[in-house]
């Protein structure tokens, strides 16, 4: 058996959480692992997206930690997602406004916070 040497990683990992119950079919978990009890994270090949397995909790905490793309990814997430509410915000006041001298523009007005609210409640179920 040809020795062990030490190895260092030269691009970024793609990972998620595992989620409680998921399906595992198709994604290489070890016999010592229990994604179940663990909570660790599935990692994927980057240029091949069915390559995937289990990367144990403690294994990715003690070995991985976010890019800065990945947190500016998730800054700007925040920063959209308070814009929309305030889009939406704005839309509702002068849907309030509007509901006695303009009905229609009042009702395109809630259609609007309504069409944001829903792309709000997407990005939520992206993430």
């Amino acid at each position: 058996m040809a020795r062990w040497k030490h190895y260092k990683r030269t691009n970024v990992a793609e990972m998620r959480p595992y989620q409680p119950g998921e399906d595992l079919t198709g994604i290489s978990v070890s016999d010592v692992d229990d994604p179940e009890k663990d909570q660790g994270m599935i990692a994927r090949n980057p240029l091949n997206h069915t390559d995937q397995w289990y990367v144990a909790r403690k294994y990715f905490e003690d070995n991985f930690e976010p890019t800065d793309t990945a947190r500016n990814l998730e800054s700007a997430q925040r920063r959209e997602r308070k814009l929309l509410r305030g889009l939406e915000n704005y839309f509702l006041v002068w849907a309030d406004a509007l509901a006695t001298s303009e009905p229609h523009l009042a009702r395109r007005m809630r259609e609007e916070a309504s069409d944001i609210c829903a792309l709000l409640d997407k990005h939520e179920e992206d993430e």
